[in-house]
C-alpha cells in the first residue's frame, strides 16, 4: 500500500532515483538521474526534503547529452554534497567528483585525466569520520603494464577534492 507519492522530474524517458541517504538533521538526501527521449537534456538532481518531504534544497546539473554517471553521493560535514558526474570531455567510462554548496553552486570537481584505455567508474562515495571522502568503483588502465582491467578500485579525497591515494 503506497504511503507517500511525490511527482519529481517527470520526463517522457528516464527519472530515477540511485543513491539517498538521511542526513545528520534527519533529512533526506537524494540523487536523481534525468533523461528526455530523442532530446540532448539530460542532467542530475539533487533533492533535500525535510521530515515533511517538503523540498528544502535542491540542484540541478547543467545539460550533458552523454552523461551515463549514476548519480551517487554523500554529505561533507559542512553540509556540502558530493556527487559523482560526468567528466568534462563526457568520457562515458571516467567519472568526476563535485563538490556542491547548500546555495547550489559548484564548489570543485576532480577530473581524472583521460585517454583512451583508462576506466574510472565511481560506484559508492562515503564521508569518513575525519571529513575526507572515500569511494569505490571499478578502475582499468589497459595500455599500462601490467595491464589492470575491470579491477576492483577504492580512493580516498580530501574534503576540498585532492585525491589522497587510490588502489586497486
Amino acid at each position: 500500500e503506497l504511503d507517500t507519492l511525490i511527482l519529481l522530474e517527470p520526463t517522457n524517458h528516464e527519472s530515477d532515483i540511485w543513491d539517498s541517504f538521511i542526513d545528520q538533521e534527519g533529512s533526506l538526501t537524494s540523487f536523481h538521474q534525468v533523461e528526455f527521449g530523442n532530446s540532448p537534456i539530460n542532467y542530475r538532481k539533487i533533492y533535500k526534503f525535510d521530515e515533511n518531504l517538503d523540498t528544502v534544497w535542491s540542484y540541478t546539473s547543467e545539460y550533458n547529452e552523454d552523461n551515463t554517471v549514476l548519480p551517487k553521493g554523500c554529505e561533507l560535514q559542512d553540509g556540502r554534497i558530493i556527487l559523482s558526474f560526468v567528466n568534462p570531455q563526457g568520457i562515458r567510462d571516467i567519472h568526476s567528483i563535485r563538490a556542491i554548496n547548500q546555495d547550489g553552486s559548484i564548489d570543485w570537481q576532480h577530473n581524472y585525466p583521460v585517454n583512451g584505455s583508462r576506466i574510472r567508474y565511481i560506484i559508492r562515495l562515503k564521508t569518513l569520520d575525519n571529513g575526507d571522502i572515500m569511494g569505490s568503483g571499478i578502475y582499468s588502465e589497459l595500455n599500462h603494464l601490467p595491464k589492470v582491467d575491470n579491477s576492483p578500485w577504492l580512493f580516498r579525497m580530501s574534503a576540498e577534492g585532492e585525491l589522497l591515494w587510490e588502489r586497486t
